[in-house]
Protein backbone atom coordinates (compact mmCIF):
# COMPACT_ATOMS: atom_id res chain seq x y z
CA UNK A 1 0.00 0.00 0.00
CA UNK A 2 1.37 3.40 -0.97
CA UNK A 3 1.77 6.09 1.70
CA UNK A 4 -0.75 8.96 1.47
CA UNK A 5 0.11 12.01 -0.62
CA UNK A 6 -0.76 15.60 0.22
CA UNK A 7 -0.99 17.96 -2.76
CA UNK A 8 -0.41 15.38 -5.52
CA UNK A 9 -1.81 12.14 -6.90
CA UNK A 10 -0.51 8.69 -7.74
CA UNK A 11 -0.91 7.34 -11.30
CA UNK A 12 -3.58 4.72 -11.90
CA UNK A 13 -2.86 1.15 -10.84
CA UNK A 14 -0.40 -0.45 -13.26
CA UNK A 15 0.49 2.83 -14.98
CA UNK A 16 4.24 3.36 -15.37
CA UNK A 17 4.07 7.10 -14.76
CA UNK A 18 5.47 9.45 -12.11
CA UNK A 19 3.44 11.17 -9.43
CA UNK A 20 1.52 14.11 -10.95
CA UNK A 21 -1.33 16.54 -10.29
CA UNK A 22 0.70 18.70 -7.92
CA UNK A 23 -1.07 21.45 -5.98
CA UNK A 24 -0.15 24.92 -7.20
CA UNK A 25 -0.67 27.06 -4.13
CA UNK A 26 0.23 27.25 -0.43
CA UNK A 27 -0.56 25.05 2.56
CA UNK A 28 -0.54 26.41 6.11
CA UNK A 29 -2.10 23.70 8.28
CA UNK A 30 -3.58 20.24 7.80
CA UNK A 31 -5.33 17.89 10.21
CA UNK A 32 -6.35 14.31 9.41
CA UNK A 33 -9.09 12.93 11.67
CA UNK A 34 -10.70 9.55 12.36
CA UNK A 35 -14.21 10.96 12.04
CA UNK A 36 -16.12 13.78 10.38
CA UNK A 37 -15.74 16.92 12.47
CA UNK A 38 -18.29 19.23 10.90
CA UNK A 39 -21.84 18.59 9.71
CA UNK A 40 -23.11 22.17 9.81
CA UNK A 41 -21.82 25.74 9.59
CA UNK A 42 -18.81 26.46 11.75
CA UNK A 43 -16.33 29.23 12.55
CA UNK A 44 -12.76 28.82 11.37
CA UNK A 45 -10.27 28.83 14.24
CA UNK A 46 -6.94 30.63 14.12
CA UNK A 47 -5.08 27.31 14.34
CA UNK A 48 -5.80 23.59 14.46
CA UNK A 49 -5.18 21.45 17.54
CA UNK A 50 -4.76 17.73 18.13
CA UNK A 51 -7.15 15.61 20.19
CA UNK A 52 -8.10 11.94 20.64
CA UNK A 53 -9.61 11.80 17.13
CA UNK A 54 -6.56 13.26 15.40
CA UNK A 55 -4.56 10.92 13.14
CA UNK A 56 -2.00 13.57 12.14
CA UNK A 57 -1.58 17.32 12.49
CA UNK A 58 0.79 19.38 10.34
CA UNK A 59 1.72 23.04 10.66
CA UNK A 60 3.55 24.10 7.49
CA UNK A 61 4.70 27.37 9.06
CA UNK A 62 6.93 25.70 11.67
CA UNK A 63 9.27 23.45 9.70
CA UNK A 64 12.18 23.75 7.29
CA UNK A 65 14.18 21.23 5.32
CA UNK A 66 12.62 18.06 3.91
CA UNK A 67 10.74 16.72 6.95
CA UNK A 68 7.22 17.76 7.96
CA UNK A 69 6.63 16.93 11.62
CA UNK A 70 3.38 15.45 12.88
CA UNK A 71 2.34 17.57 15.88
CA UNK A 72 0.03 14.88 17.23
CA UNK A 73 1.41 12.06 19.37
CA UNK A 74 1.15 9.55 16.52
CA UNK A 75 4.46 10.27 14.82
CA UNK A 76 3.22 10.30 11.21
CA UNK A 77 6.00 12.59 10.01
CA UNK A 78 6.04 13.51 6.33
CA UNK A 79 8.66 14.10 3.65
CA UNK A 80 8.67 17.26 1.54
CA UNK A 81 9.11 16.45 -2.18
CA UNK A 82 9.00 18.93 -5.06
CA UNK A 83 7.97 21.93 -2.92
CA UNK A 84 9.68 24.90 -1.29
CA UNK A 85 9.08 26.79 1.95
CA UNK A 86 7.78 30.36 1.57
CA UNK A 87 6.45 32.98 3.95
CA UNK A 88 2.69 33.02 4.37
CA UNK A 89 2.46 36.43 2.70
CA UNK A 90 4.47 35.41 -0.37
CA UNK A 91 2.23 34.46 -3.33
CA UNK A 92 3.21 31.48 -5.47
CA UNK A 93 5.30 32.64 -8.39
CA UNK A 94 6.33 29.34 -9.91
CA UNK A 95 5.09 28.50 -13.42
CA UNK A 96 2.65 25.61 -13.64
CA UNK A 97 4.16 22.80 -15.71
CA UNK A 98 1.24 21.74 -17.90
CA UNK A 99 3.16 18.85 -19.48
CA UNK A 100 3.91 17.44 -16.05
CA UNK A 101 0.21 17.37 -15.22
CA UNK A 102 -1.06 15.64 -18.37
CA UNK A 103 -2.74 12.24 -18.28
CA UNK A 104 -3.26 11.33 -21.94
CA UNK A 105 -6.03 8.86 -21.12
CA UNK A 106 -8.10 11.67 -19.64
CA UNK A 107 -6.86 14.85 -21.25
CA UNK A 108 -6.32 13.81 -24.89
CA UNK A 109 -9.62 14.01 -26.75
CA UNK A 110 -8.13 12.36 -29.84
CA UNK A 111 -5.72 9.46 -30.42
CA UNK A 112 -2.10 9.78 -31.42
CA UNK A 113 -0.59 12.01 -28.73
CA UNK A 114 2.58 10.73 -27.05
CA UNK A 115 4.26 11.93 -23.87
CA UNK A 116 7.88 10.83 -23.49
CA UNK A 117 10.39 12.13 -20.96
CA UNK A 118 8.34 15.25 -20.34
CA UNK A 119 7.94 16.08 -24.06
CA UNK A 120 4.56 16.03 -25.82
CA UNK A 121 4.41 14.73 -29.40
CA UNK A 122 1.29 15.66 -31.35
CA UNK A 123 -0.25 13.11 -33.77
CA UNK A 124 1.02 12.72 -37.38
CA UNK A 125 -0.20 15.40 -39.78
CA UNK A 126 -2.79 13.04 -41.32
CA UNK A 127 -4.54 12.93 -37.92
CA UNK A 128 -5.77 16.50 -38.34
CA UNK A 129 -7.76 18.39 -35.73
CA UNK A 130 -6.25 16.69 -32.67
CA UNK A 131 -7.16 18.12 -29.24
CA UNK A 132 -5.77 17.87 -25.72
CA UNK A 133 -7.10 19.89 -22.77
CA UNK A 134 -5.00 21.34 -19.96
CA UNK A 135 -5.92 19.65 -16.63
CA UNK A 136 -6.31 22.82 -14.58
CA UNK A 137 -9.04 22.96 -11.94
CA UNK A 138 -9.58 26.61 -12.81
CA UNK A 139 -8.09 29.20 -15.15
CA UNK A 140 -6.70 32.45 -13.66
CA UNK A 141 -8.28 35.71 -14.73
CA UNK A 142 -4.92 36.81 -16.13
CA UNK A 143 -1.99 34.56 -17.02
CA UNK A 144 1.06 33.98 -19.22
CA UNK A 145 1.71 30.86 -21.30
CA UNK A 146 5.27 29.91 -22.25
CA UNK A 147 5.65 27.44 -25.11
CA UNK A 148 8.76 25.82 -26.61
CA UNK A 149 7.87 23.91 -29.78
CA UNK A 150 9.52 22.32 -32.81
CA UNK A 151 7.81 21.48 -36.12
CA UNK A 152 8.59 17.93 -37.27
CA UNK A 153 7.01 17.83 -40.76
CA UNK A 154 6.22 20.44 -43.43
CA UNK A 155 2.89 18.85 -44.26
CA UNK A 156 -0.24 19.86 -42.45
CA UNK A 157 -1.15 23.17 -40.92
CA UNK A 158 -1.29 25.01 -37.63
CA UNK A 159 -0.57 24.45 -34.01
CA UNK A 160 -3.06 26.33 -31.84
CA UNK A 161 -3.28 27.14 -28.15
CA UNK A 162 -6.82 27.60 -26.91
CA UNK A 163 -7.04 30.47 -24.44
CA UNK A 164 -9.80 31.65 -22.13
CA UNK A 165 -10.48 35.35 -21.67
CA UNK A 166 -13.26 35.89 -19.19
CA UNK A 167 -15.70 33.13 -20.13
CA UNK A 168 -14.94 33.18 -23.87
CA UNK A 169 -12.48 30.95 -25.72
CA UNK A 170 -10.37 31.62 -28.79
CA UNK A 171 -7.33 30.07 -30.47
CA UNK A 172 -3.87 31.50 -30.92
CA UNK A 173 -3.28 29.99 -34.38
CA UNK A 174 0.36 29.54 -35.38
CA UNK A 175 1.36 28.83 -39.01
CA UNK A 176 -2.26 28.35 -40.04
CA UNK A 177 -3.70 28.07 -43.54
CA UNK A 178 -1.83 28.01 -46.84
CA UNK A 179 -0.01 31.25 -46.01
CA UNK A 180 1.19 29.98 -42.62
CA UNK A 181 -0.53 32.89 -40.89
CA UNK A 182 -0.80 33.72 -37.20
CA UNK A 183 -3.94 35.17 -35.64
CA UNK A 184 -6.30 35.16 -32.68
CA UNK A 185 -9.32 33.30 -33.96
CA UNK A 186 -12.11 34.09 -34.06
CA UNK A 187 -12.63 37.80 -33.43
CA UNK A 188 -16.11 39.18 -34.13
CA UNK A 189 -16.80 35.88 -35.89
CA UNK A 190 -13.93 36.32 -38.35
CA UNK A 191 -11.04 33.93 -38.99
CA UNK A 192 -7.75 34.48 -40.82
CA UNK A 193 -9.59 33.78 -44.07
CA UNK A 194 -12.17 36.56 -43.82
CA UNK A 195 -10.68 39.73 -42.40
CA UNK A 196 -9.52 38.90 -38.88
CA UNK A 197 -7.70 42.05 -37.71
CA UNK A 198 -4.91 40.13 -35.94
CA UNK A 199 -3.83 38.08 -38.99
CA UNK A 200 -0.10 38.20 -39.74
CA UNK A 201 1.19 36.08 -42.60
CA UNK A 202 4.53 34.29 -42.69
CA UNK A 203 5.83 31.01 -41.30
CA UNK A 204 7.48 31.28 -37.89
CA UNK A 205 7.68 27.59 -36.98
CA UNK A 206 10.36 26.25 -39.36
CA UNK A 207 11.13 22.57 -39.68
CA UNK A 208 13.31 21.04 -36.93
CA UNK A 209 13.98 24.32 -35.14
CA UNK A 210 13.10 25.04 -31.53
CA UNK A 211 10.89 28.13 -31.26
CA UNK A 212 9.85 30.03 -28.13
CA UNK A 213 6.35 31.52 -28.02
CA UNK A 214 4.93 33.62 -25.18
CA UNK A 215 1.20 34.30 -24.86
CA UNK A 216 -0.12 36.91 -22.41
CA UNK A 217 -3.84 36.91 -21.62
CA UNK A 218 -5.27 39.88 -19.76
CA UNK A 219 -8.77 41.09 -18.97
CA UNK A 220 -8.70 43.44 -21.94
CA UNK A 221 -6.52 41.72 -24.51
CA UNK A 222 -4.14 39.06 -25.76
CA UNK A 223 -0.50 39.45 -26.82
CA UNK A 224 1.69 36.90 -28.59
CA UNK A 225 5.47 37.10 -28.95
CA UNK A 226 7.47 34.64 -31.06
CA UNK A 227 11.25 34.57 -30.61
CA UNK A 228 11.15 38.12 -29.25
CA UNK A 229 8.99 39.45 -32.12
CA UNK A 230 5.57 40.88 -31.27
CA UNK A 231 3.16 39.04 -33.58
CA UNK A 232 -0.28 39.67 -32.06
CA UNK A 233 -1.27 42.62 -29.87
CA UNK A 234 -5.05 42.73 -29.57
CA UNK A 235 -7.19 44.73 -27.15
CA UNK A 236 -10.89 44.11 -26.88
CA UNK A 237 -13.77 42.47 -25.02
CA UNK A 238 -14.10 38.77 -24.16
CA UNK A 239 -17.46 38.57 -25.94
CA UNK A 240 -15.71 39.34 -29.24
CA UNK A 241 -13.96 35.96 -29.08
CA UNK A 242 -15.17 32.58 -30.28
CA UNK A 243 -13.89 29.22 -31.57
CA UNK A 244 -14.08 27.50 -34.91
CA UNK A 245 -17.20 25.35 -34.98
CA UNK A 246 -15.06 22.25 -35.61
CA UNK A 247 -13.15 22.70 -32.34
CA UNK A 248 -15.28 21.02 -29.68
CA UNK A 249 -13.75 21.24 -26.20
CA UNK A 250 -15.03 21.94 -22.67
CA UNK A 251 -15.99 25.61 -22.48
CA UNK A 252 -13.98 26.36 -19.33
CA UNK A 253 -10.66 24.82 -20.43
CA UNK A 254 -7.43 25.83 -22.07
CA UNK A 255 -6.27 23.39 -24.72
CA UNK A 256 -3.88 22.54 -27.54
CA UNK A 257 -5.18 21.92 -31.08
CA UNK A 258 -2.87 20.41 -33.67
CA UNK A 259 -3.09 19.98 -37.44
CA UNK A 260 0.49 18.80 -37.90
CA UNK A 261 3.25 16.87 -36.15
CA UNK A 262 4.92 19.00 -33.49
CA UNK A 263 7.22 18.37 -30.56
CA UNK A 264 6.16 20.42 -27.54
CA UNK A 265 9.24 20.61 -25.33
CA UNK A 266 7.87 22.99 -22.70
CA UNK A 267 4.42 24.31 -21.86
CA UNK A 268 3.90 26.33 -18.69
CA UNK A 269 1.28 28.71 -17.32
CA UNK A 270 2.05 31.45 -14.82
CA UNK A 271 -0.86 33.20 -13.06
CA UNK A 272 -0.62 36.98 -12.95
CA UNK A 273 -1.68 38.71 -9.75
CA UNK A 274 -4.74 40.87 -10.28
CA UNK A 275 -4.90 44.04 -8.18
Amino acid sequence: MCPPLIGARYPSVGALKPISGFLHGQLQELRISRKARYNSSYSVSDSLTADADTVALYDFSRDTGTELKDLSENGHHGKIVGAKWVSASQPPDEPINILGMLDLRKDALDDGFRLENGVLFTPPWKNRNSRIVFPLDSVPLEYDIHLVVERKTQQGFSLSIGVLMGDHQACVDMDGGRNKAWCLSKIDGKSMHDGNVTTVEGQRLPLDKKVVVDISVRRDGVKVVCEGESVIDWNGRPDQLSLWEKIIVPKDKLFLFSQNEYEVQSLTLTPVTVD
